[in-house]
């Protein structure tokens, strides 16, 4: 190999992005290129002939070496795994580590380690983790029981998550319902056509707000209030409370004043009494709530407890004379609306209008709930998701998750799939457009399927390289890190994992290895030294014509395999001028077996990227002239 692509493939192999370091087979340093060293705080030759194990945290030691010992007793093959190292000072970051040998090493001389930076990575998926366990934490908060359905490929309701207060209203174990059918769980639900309505809300996106339904099968019975609102484009979240009590309340009402009048006091929601639109009586609650006297209210209308707009833009008093009509016409109004107290603040509630009939008179009565704290909380967990779809959007890679089926079936991916592949979310989603298996290269298929199953089988995470093909035929290799997820029997739910694309990591990899591969090729001899003029490098060729090995040389002075019959003028001068330039001319050198003969010999400096020496390359073949 000429100068020109020797220093070229140098270049490379220094610049590579990713740390590189090569031992001995004790798991001494050999070299490492120069971005490694700088990752690492460290100059170049602090590093050699250390003991890799130096560089991890000291819980990584003993790993380290079953993973130098793993790679010798399987040299045609690779090992990836994840560990922490340390720094010069001694900030520890986490890295990705690929060791392996080269297939022409026979017997194995070398060790090849590459260590990819993936603290950022780690450190996503760490906050991703905490964000998830945030939004379900703020869900048990919430005094609302909560149920999130997803429409299945088969048009059925599947319940996916729920809180705990959905356990404390229904008093069942809802966890152990996941992933039943909505109708396995609340059978009567078919006969009252509500989950039709359900579905309705994720084919238009239109809510149903503050809906009651009266409702019993053998295991539930009661009144619930709830909400039934969109997340996703097959996610409904339910929102629900148990109502049976306030609707017995105001039942019992009717029947009695003297049972009014303490259900009336005792409510913990504001109740108000209503005829010709003028409120005549209000509980205590309602005192409370608006921060004022039962006379200051006594007297008012509706709208005068209502700021002047509601938040949709409609005065007040045009809404509130619209839900009184139909109130008084006979159809409930359930609705939120927003309120001002005597002090001037506003709050938000809900509101529940209804006709009742007292000795032949029809009064309204309103029942006010304060859901100010709902709404902040609604507000905080769609701050959250907000939060967890931009982090999802800006991953350098594809989250997802899918069934684990032969076409790996997409149910979830975020918007990195488009750079990855090609493709659109609603293309690889439940295989709309492609599977996302017909994207992996078919050589690479079989590996795919098989480590995933092991993986899954044997309740592990899994870490897969392969090659897939973009939409636009495009080869990619990629990194893939993902597990199963189970239910309660222990049946897979879904695989959930991460992809990025290394193709660019992978081409340098192969790059060094080619270099690599060259300069043990080349017929001449090459030995390479440090500044102070000791064996670091030797390739086949040397080995062949010294008769050396590699362990018995490296770390030899270049004077070991010269002989004393040389002119000491001449090599003298001979590294100096090397330093200055270069250096050509003949030499005698010694074989192993004591042997001399005489060589044509050229050296050269080898710089880095400022011009820095770092260390010296001899090439020389052996003279046709005797000495």
């Amino acid at each position: 190999m000429d100068n020109e692509n020797f220093d070229k493939y140098r270049l490379l192999y220094e610049n590579h992005p990713l740390i590189n370091i090569t031992t001995d087979l004790e798991g001494r340093i050999l070299a490492i290129n120069k971005n490694g060293a700088k990752e690492l705080n460290y100059e170049l030759n602090e590093l050699i002939n250390k003991h890799i194990s130096t560089l991890f945290i000291p819980q990584e030691s003993a790993r380290i070496e079953k993973h130098i010992q793993y790679i010798l007793l399987n040299p045609s093959k690779q090992s990836s795994h994840e560990m922490k190292m340390l720094r010069k000072n001694n900030q520890e970051f986490w890295v990705r580590e690929t060791i392996y040998t080269l297939d022409s090493d026979s017997p194995v001389r070398k060790i090849f380690f590459v260590f990819d930076n993936i603290t950022f990575q780690k450190n996503a998926e760490a906050n991703a983790k905490n964000l998830s366990k945030s939004l379900q934490n703020m869900l048990d908060a919430t005094p609302l029981g909560v149920l999130v359905y997803r429409l299945d490929e088969n048009g059925d309701l599947i319940l996916i998550s729920t809180n705990e207060s959905a356990i404390k209203i229904l008093q069942i174990d809802m966890y152990a319902l996941i992933s039943k059918k909505i109708q396995d769980i609340f059978p009567s639900l078919l006969k009252q056509k509500m989950i039709d309505k359900f579905i309705g809300v994720i084919r238009t996106g239109k809510p149903l707000l503050n809906q009651s339904l009266d409702y019993e099968d053998v295991h539930f019975k009661g009144i619930y209030e709830f909400s039934v609102i969109k997340l996703s484009e097959y996610t409904i979240a339910v929102f629900f409370t148990d109502i049976t009590e306030k609707q017995n309340a105001l039942n019992s009402l009717k029947q009695s004043e003297l049972k009014f009048k303490t259900l009336f006091e005792s409510a913990n929601d504001a109740i108000f009494l209503i005829e010709n639109n003028v409120i005549i009586d209000c509980n205590e609650k309602a005192v409370e709530i608006f921060k004022t006297t039962k006379n200051a209210i006594v007297g008012k209308k509706l709208h005068q407890i209502s700021p002047d707009l509601q938040p949709d833009g409609i005065t007040s008093r045009t809404k509130i004379q619209e839900k009184i009509n139909s109130a008084i016409d006979g159809t409930p109004q359930f609705y939120e609306w927003q309120h001002t107290r005597f002090d001037g603040s506003y709050f938000d509630g809900e509101v529940s209008l209804k006709r009742v009939v007292f000795e032949d008179k029809v009064y309204l009565q309103a029942i006010f709930r304060d859901i100010t704290e709902r709404k902040q909380s609604e507000k905080i967990i769609s701050e959250q998701k907000r939060e967890l779809s931009t982090l999802m959007s800006n991953l350098p890679g594809m989250a997802y998750r899918c069934a684990n089926n032969i076409n790996w079936t997409m149910e979830f991916v975020n918007d990195g799939c488009y750079q990855l592949t090609g493709y659109r979310k609603d293309e690889l989603l439940n295989d709309r457009v492609v599977s996302y298996a017909n994207l992996i290269n078919r050589e690479d298929q079989l590996l795919v399927f098989e480590t995933v199953q092991n993986a899954v089988n044997n309740h592990e995470s899994f870490t897969l390289l392969y090659r897939i093909f973009t939409c636009q035929g495009i080869e990619k290799w990629v990194w893939e890190k993902g597990r199963a997820i189970y239910d309660n029997q222990n049946n897979v739910v879904c695989i959930e994992g991460f992809i990025t694309d290394i193709t660019e990591r992978k081409m340098t990899e192969e790059k060094i290895i080619i270099l690599a591969h060259a300069l043990k090729s080349v017929s001449e001899c090459i030995c390479i030294t440090d500044l102070r003029e000791k064996i670091i490098f030797i390739n086949k060729s040397f080995i062949r014509i010294y008769g050396y090995s590699e362990k018995e040389i490296i770390g030899k002075p270049i004077s070991f395999i010269r002989s004393d019959k040389n002119n000491p003028a001449i090599i003298k001068k001979l590294f100096p001028e090397t330093l200055a330039g270069g250096w050509t001319g003949e030499i005698i050198y010694k074989r192993k077996n004591g042997e001399e003969f005489l060589a044509h010999l050229s050296t050269s400096l080898i710089t880095d990227d400022a011009g820095k020496p770092m260390a010296i390359a001899c090439i020389s073949t052996e003279s046709s002239h005797h000495i």
